[in-house]
Order: structure tokens, then sequence, then C-alpha cells
């Protein structure tokens, strides 16, 4: 499933030179090596493999090609990434086929981008749009950014949009879809009738919705359109269009409250705020911004709702932590798992009175000092807690402590954790290791819930695949459940049933055949000659694909895989960037489609099981279009060549699906860290000094010791697997 173009570029362009633009390196044998940009370090880790075209940090585990150093120092999508190599190694970039949406929702999308054009000229020439006109003026607003925002006026007579829109041929049927009009009894009529309009584009530009504020004591004041298939108000951030080239440039994004919020600060040159269509935060919200800068700032009013909604939005955050810890490169934390560089929320509170753009308005510096002084969530949320806490009530401080310690249980880092518990216990007059201990309770009850809901999630599985009647073949005659086969998925073949004792025996035969030495189990070995080449994923090898082709029918299986992969262990540029969507998929930013070909659900339309050979599964079918929807042009041909080969799977049981996953990612695993073993041992190899040969010789004990377990796991899985019944 290579890509030719893809690869052609890889082969042009010189990583040594593109990272040597912002990283100074220094020639150390074959590599070359200098400080990580990626954390703060004296002595250098982050190595660069110009043959290879890689790099990677020793220190917190960032590595990557070409394409990945431009996405993380950047900001920049796999696509944007795609289109700059391109264009900088003159590689021409073939014609992707694109996407065709459903005509409806093109439709609707026609009728929204018409509607939009119709209120702004409402609102620059009509007499009826005087009063708008005025209304902007009076808050500040110049001609300049009503036009880049594209903001309009919607005319007291309710009809007139709608006579404009079956003027252009657009039925009302389109027009109920894209949530322009409401009907009642009397028939159509416009949605934001007498409002101030603002168009809510997506992040490309594309007309999605509109806000509306009334100029009168019409109520609500403010009125959002309804849930469409095009708009989805909690998976939407106002002004993401305009805003979203400085969020990267300035790596940070300010979330306001209101339409005026964002329009008169990206007038006045603030122009990486966007807001959250009203006072509750999402977390799609936080997933979308995420992708753009590693710092998000949530600067909401400083009124009773305001304050309330910021600490829905802590809430929220808090939330998406939780499901965001899961293993990834990185130093041991306190909590057991392995630490990332994830994306930072900070709070900057806005005092007094005034709205955002007031202050902007009046006062420019006033803003740049708010958004300067924001600071880290949990800082906020310790300080808002026990600024309200009584010290003579013992039931309020344990109110108060019990509220913390759900936001300390997720903290990882343990100078961190322990900085907090000493905060928190000096200001409340407490001992340190009573609140440290209640922070571990927590932090117990937080493990318990997770696999309480897994539990939950295993038994419904369990309840739903339990029918009375036998499952029919693709043949059509009742066959029995399979266990669960060890096959693999480069050659197809059953895993060898081994003794028990032989389970190290594998591990050291398969590094044998991968290039590795059965001796030492990775610990350090002689001087080197050469530098280690990163082993080539052989002609053979296609755990990657098999193991993308079982995840793109459905995302949610990510979530029952004994560990998760990141997006670093993929050596092909396209199964990584593919991967990153499905992890976003499974976190529920898309909706996953019906269960897995074949475990269960019969076709009606066919008759016999969905998967299988001669099958005839649209993708309707099997609900992959919404994440197809998603993927940059350039990925699409890969996802389609992944969802050919799953519909050629044959029907798999749920737990055969399980078993499949659980041995592929083992699989890549232990490539990537056999990997890691070699380069570390070739770094040992080439040290200078003392301190470094230590550290490196803890590093390759370390490495070697995680790939030990990896292969001890896969053999255990396999003897398992293999066991007669």
């Amino acid at each position: 499933m290579a890509d030719p173009v893809i690869d052609e570029i890889k082969a042009r362009v010189d990583i040594a030179d593109l990272i040597s633009q912002r990283v100074q390196l220094k020639r150390a044998g074959k590599h070359l090596k200098g400080l990580c940009p990626f954390h703060g370090e004296k002595s250098p880790s982050f190595v660069v493999y110009p043959d290879q075209g890689s790099y990677h940090c020793f220190g917190c585990g960032k590595s990557g090609d070409a394409f990945t150093w431009l996405q993380e120092t950047e900001n920049l999508d796999f696509g944007e990434a795609l289109r700059r190599l391109a264009d900088q190694a003159g590689v021409q970039l073939p014609e992707r086929p694109t996407f065709k949406p459903d005509p409806q929702q093109q439709a609707a999308s026609d009728a929204l981008t018409e509607a939009a054009a119709w209120y702004h000229e409402q609102l620059l020439r009509s007499p009826d749009g005087q009063k708008a006109r005025e209304y902007l003026v009076r808050r500040g607003l110049k001609g300049e950014a009503a036009r880049s925002f594209l903001l309009g006026w919607s005319p007291e007579r309710r009809d007139a949009l709608i006579m404009h829109l079956r003027a252009k041929g657009l039925t009302d049927q389109q027009l109920l879809d894209a949530g322009l009009v409401r009907q009642n009894d009397r028939g159509l009529f416009d949605y934001m009738g007498g409002r101030v309009v603002f168009p809510i584009r997506d992040a490309e530009g594309r007309v999605r919705g509109f806000g509306g504020r009334t100029l009168g004591d019409n109520q609500p004041k403010y009125l959002n359109t309804p849930q469409t298939a095009l708009f989805d108000k909690s998976a939407t951030l106002y002004g993401l269009d305009l805003a979203r080239q400085s969020i990267r440039k300035e790596e940070a994004a300010v979330i306001v409250e209101g339409y005026m919020d964002v329009v008169v600060p990206h007038q006045e040159g603030f122009t990486n705020v966007v807001a959250s269509l009203g006072t509750a935060l999402t977390e799609r919200q936080l997933e979308l911004l995420k992708r753009y800068a590693p710092t998000i700032i949530l600067a909401l009013d400083s009124d009773a709702a305001g304050q309330a909604a910021t600490l829905r939005g802590l809430e929220v955050a808090r939330q998406a932590l939780a499901d965001a810890r899961r293993p990834v490169p990185g130093r041991a934390s306190r909590t057991g798992f392995l630490q990332s560089q994830g994306t930072q929320l900070k709070i900057a509170v806005v005092a007094g009175a005034k709205d955002p753009d007031e202050i902007v308005r009046e006062d420019p510096d006033a803003w740049r000092r708010i958004v300067a002084g924001a600071v880290p969530m949990i800082d906020h949320k310790i300080e808002v807690t026990l600024r309200g806490v009584d010290l003579h009530d013992p039931q309020s401080k344990s109110g108060a402590v019990a509220e913390l310690a759900r936001f300390l249980a997720l903290v990882p880092d343990p100078i961190e954790w322990a900085h907090h518990v000493d905060t928190i216990a000096h200001r409340l007059r407490l001992d340190v290791r009573d609140v440290g201990n209640e922070v571990r309770r927590a932090a117990d009850a937080l493990r318990a819930d997770e696999r309480r809901r897994a539990s939950q999630a295993k038994q419904r599985e369990a309840n739903g695949a339990t029918d009375p009647l036998p499952k029919p073949s693709p043949q059509g005659s009742p066959q029995p459940a399979a266990a669960p086969a060890a096959t693999s998925p480069a050659d197809g073949t059953a895993g060898t049933r081994l003794p028990p004792g032989d389970a190290r025996a594998l591990a050291q035969q398969e590094r044998r055949a991968s290039g590795g030495s059965a001796e030492g189990e990775g610990l350090p070995r002689a001087r080197r000659e050469s530098a280690p080449a990163e082993q080539p994923t052989p002609a053979g090898d296609q755990s990657e694909e098999h193991f993308l082709s079982l995840l793109v029918i459905d995302p949610t299986l990510v979530r029952k895989l004994p560990t998760r992969l990141t997006p670093e262990d993929f050596r092909r540029p396209e199964h990584r960037e593919l991967y990153r969507a499905i992890l976003a998929a499974s976190e529920g930013t898309l909706v996953a489609g019906p269960e897995w070909p074949g475990a269960a659900p019969v076709a009606p339309q066919l008759g016999r099981p969905i998967g299988g050979s001669g099958s005839r599964v649209s993708r309707e079918g099997i609900g992959g279009d919404s994440l197809r929807a998603r993927l940059d042009a350039s990925l699409q041909p890969a996802y389609d060549a992944l969802m050919a080969r799953a519909r050629r799977l044959p029907p798999q049981s749920d737990a055969q699906v399980r078993a499949a996953l659980a041995d592929l990612v083992r699989r890549i695993r232990e490539r990537t860290l056999h990997q890691r073993v070699l380069e570390a041992q070739y770094l040992l190899a080439e040290a200078q000094n003392d301190s470094e040969r230590t550290t490196l010789k803890q590093l390759v004990t370390q490495l070697a010791s995680q790939l030990d377990r990896v292969q001890l796991e896969r053999s255990r899985a396999s003897l398992y697997t293999s066991a007669p019944t």
C-alpha cells in the first residue's frame, strides 16, 4: 500500500537540512545530534538519521520523519506538510479524487452560502439594515472586520430570505435541511428574522450555520442555527477559519464567549481568538483546537455565568485528560502511565464587568496582560475551590480536598503533584500526608471506575453476541465460533505452539530473523563499525496495513486494545496519519459504524453475514464515510485501499478480532523497540564522556527490558491461542 509520491518526496528531502534550520546539529558518527526542540535539556539526546530520513529523541520520545517534523514544529496537518515538502522537493502531486458529498447536504451547503451573502448585502446596503449598522458602529466595529467575518442583517420581514432563495432555485425542504427557516401553521419564516447575523464557518471557511443577536427586546437575546447535518454547535468554534494560522504561529488559542469578543479582537490585531458558541466548552471543541496549538487559554466573562462556564470547562478538560491517558513514549509518571507532551489548558481571569471586546477597544495592553497572566487549569481550580473554604469547618475542608483530588489524580508529574498537594495542605492547615492519601484514594477510585466501565462494556458485548440461533456461515451452514487463531498477517500461517519454557527461545529466534542478536538480549555490544540502519519494513510485512484495516471499519475497537500504539510506531507516513484520524474517531469525534462485519449482523438485503468472499458490503453499511470525509484528500486513496482490504477479510468473531489486534499491537511495538535498542546501542558506542555513557546504558537496559516484555507477551499469547480446545 506504499504511496510512490510520498516515498519520492522522502527520498528527495534532506531531513538534516530541514531540521538544521531550527536545531544546531553536530556530527556523531553517521548520525547527527542536537538539543531536542520538543523539551528542555542540557545534553543532546535528539538524533537525526540522514540515511533513514528520520529523527528520534531519547529524552522525550518524539520521533518521526520530514512530514512529522513540519507537523510538529509548524502545527501543520499532514496534507499541508505534504504539499509544502512536495513543492520544496519539486515533486508534482497527482490530482486526487475528491470526495463527493451527499446531494442533499450539498444543496443545504449551497443554501447557507447564498444566505450568508444575502444577509451581508442587507447589512451593507438595505435601508432596513440601518439600525444594525448603527449598532455595530457603537460596538466599535469597522467595515473591514464586517467584511472579513461576512456579518449580516436579517430583515424584520420574515419571508424576504425565503423569496430570495426560492428565486435561486432552492426548495423549501433544502432551506429546512440547512436550518435557515422554521415552519408553523402559517408557513415558513426566516429563523434569524430581525437580528444581526454572524455566519458560523468551519475551519475551511465553509458556512455551516448562523448566530443572531436581536436589537430589540425579543428573547432569546442570542440565537444559533438549530443542529443540522452540517452544523453541530458542540463541535464548532466561531472564527476558527480566520484564526487558525495565527493560532499556529503563536502556539496558543484564546477562547472567549461571544461573537463580538472574537470580531473586535481580530480587528485590533489579536487574531488567535475564537468563541465557543455559548457558555459551555465541549470536549470536541478542545480536540479541534489541539490540532493547531499546544496551549489553549480559556478567557470567559467574569460574571456569574462566565465563572460557571469556566468551571464547566475545567470539568470537560478533566474528563478529556482522563480519556487521553495512555502509554506513550516518555519518562514514567507518578500514575504509572508515561508522560506525553499534551495540550495545556490555561485560564485567563477577565476581571471587572467588561467583556473582552470592550477591554480590547479601550486598552489593548490590558488584554495582553490578561492573556499573558493565564494560569494552568489546575492552579485556577485550586484557587477557586480554596477561596470558598471555611477554615473552621472540617466538612468544608474535606469537601474541598475531595473536589481537588479528582483533578490531582490525573497529574502525571510527581514533582508537580507533590507541589499541588503541599499547596493545598498549607492553605487548609492540614497534614500533607492526609491530603496526599486522599488524592491517592481518588486515583484508585478513578482506576476502579475505568475497570468497571471496561467490564460493563465487555458484558454488553457478551450479551449482544449471545444468540439462541447459530450464526450462519457464508455458505449458509451453521458453524460454531472459532477460537482466536494466532495468525500472522504477513503470511497467514497459524502461530507455532511452544512448550511453556520456550517463549524466550521464540523471542530470540524472531530477533535473529529481523537482523538482531539473540545473545545479550539487547544489552550493549562492542563498538560497531557502522551505524544501525533502520530495519526496513519487509515486503511481506503487512502488520500496519492489517492493523489499520481492522480499525477503519470501527474506530472504537482501538479502545479495546491491551495498550495503545502511538502514531510514531508506524513507519509509513500515510499509515501514521490514518492512525491519528482513527484515534480521534475513537474518542467520539466521529460516529463509529456498526458492528464488525461477520461478527453477528445478517445483512437483510442479502440474507447472509456481512463480510466474507463475494459479500457486497456498501460503505454506508459499515459507516466509513464519516471518517473518510474528515481526511485530507492526499490520504483518501490509502484509506480506500484499507477499506477494500477490510472487505476482503473473512467473517470473524469479536474474540478473534480482539486477539488479532492485540497480536498486531505487539508486533508493531516490538519492531519499534528493536530499532530503538539498536539506535541506543550505537549512541552508547559513540558516547564521548562517562556521564553520557551512564545515561545511555540505563536507556539501553530500559529499552531492552521493554522489548523482552513485549516479546514474552507475544510468546504467551501464541501459546494460549494455539492450545487445543
